[in-house]
């Protein structure tokens, strides 16, 4: 297993700026399944527990099941527990493009459809509740900041990266408010300040993951992770900070473009947590292009499959975006979900998707 070191730079203005400080844990992986058989094409996941606390099932994102686009899986036997969530354009289905899911308190889910550019709520067995009334503009996502409040991701050129509005719910109706309470403006970090993420909304792009504490933002094409809370941006974190979000040549006439990965490294793969930290998954790799257009066809789609994998795992406090860890995985994995005192991981690597189960460590 490698271990690699990091630094901590703490600025005290608000929000903070933080970056990745010097530690090595002596960190051991205690595996407790591999679950690799029935699994379709799943590209995204939230560990679920059940009543003894055991990590026994999954929600997964599956856009190749039709029949079950969102569902909660057994990961026993792969098959489906309670109500699905099926592809479609009508009332509770999803398109299956680029579908994300945040969590209420009470178990219950938001899910956002870019596809369909729709957001909708689900109770914790999955059963549909409602759309969510009031999304204006072009928002590239939705989630949830805390139980009352959404953050919108713009995908309009201007300095304002997300917006953040009241989300209200009255008889089973859910509604945003029309006037936001909070921005998080391009001003408010210079990672984001310096790069050209007010031009290009291609940047704009990345996973998320809502806890009691607030909702955290990493950057696809970038290092770069944000923590929201209802007033705002709290802080922001850079490793390497070259690479927190690129500089390049994006434009081709009036259009705009996202990164070419065989000139700049993915970023942000996945970000989860539980009650004190948080795991942010970090490629960090772009694609070689020696070679790569002399082989056979399929060449590029297993590129990208293996720089969408990685085995880096930065472990930060959620309070304070302090780093406390920057490890390695015992599997490279795609997805990461943390459940109680559990890791779930997911990869494609091998001859089916599998899930990965493995025991948290006690401390970090």
């Amino acid at each position: 297993m490698r271990f690699t070191t990091i630094t901590i730079a703490l600025f005290f203005f608000c929000p903070l700026l933080l970056s990745f400080a010097q530690e090595n844990p002596q960190v051991s992986w205690t595996h407790v399944a591999t679950y690799d058989s029935g699994f379709a094409a799943p590209y995204d996941f939230q560990l679920l527990l059940d009543d003894t606390s055991q990590p026994t099932s999954v929600l997964a994102i599956d856009p190749f099941s039709s029949d079950q686009v969102l569902a909660r899986i057994r990961l026993a036997d792969a098959s489906p527990i309670g109500s699905t969530v099926v592809s479609g354009e009508g009332p509770g289905e999803l398109s299956g493009e680029e579908v994300k899911i945040s969590q209420f308190s009470d178990g219950g889910f938001l899910v956002w459809d870019s596809g369909q550019r729709r957001a909708y709520v689900y109770d914790s067995d999955i059963h549909f509740q409602g759309q969510v009334r009031g999304i204006s503009g072009f928002p590239g996502d939705l989630f949830l900041v805390n139980d009352s409040t959404v953050a919108m991701a713009s995908f309009s050129p201007d300095s304002s990266i997300f917006t953040l509005h009241r989300l209200r719910e009255d008889n089973g109706a859910y509604q945003i408010t029309d006037r936001s309470v909070a921005t998080v403006d391009v001003s408010d970090s210079p990672a984001l300040e310096q790069s050209d993420i007010d031009d290009n909304v291609m940047l704009r792009q990345g996973p998320h993951h809502t806890t009691q504490n607030g909702a955290f933002f990493g950057f696809t094409y970038g290092s770069l992770v944000l923590k929201l809370t209802e007033e705002g941006l709290r802080w922001a974190t850079t490793d390497p900070p070259e690479h927190a979000l690129p500089l390049y040549d994006y434009r081709d006439g009036y259009t705009v473009s996202a990164p070419d990965v065989t000139e700049h490294p993915l970023g942000v793969l996945d970000v989860t947590g539980g009650d004190q930290y948080l795991y942010v998954l970090y490629s960090g790799r772009k694609i070689d292009r020696a070679g790569l257009f002399a082989t056979m066809t399929g060449a590029i789609q297993r590129r990208l499959e293996e720089i969408r994998h990685s085995g880096r795992l930065y472990v930060l406090d959620q309070d304070t975006g302090r780093v406390v860890a920057d490890t390695e995985l015992p599997t490279r994995a795609r997805s990461i979900s943390v459940a109680g005192d559990y890791l779930g991981l997911l990869t494609h690597e091998g001859d089916e998707p599998a899930f990965e189960i493995y025991e948290l460590p006690q401390e970090w």
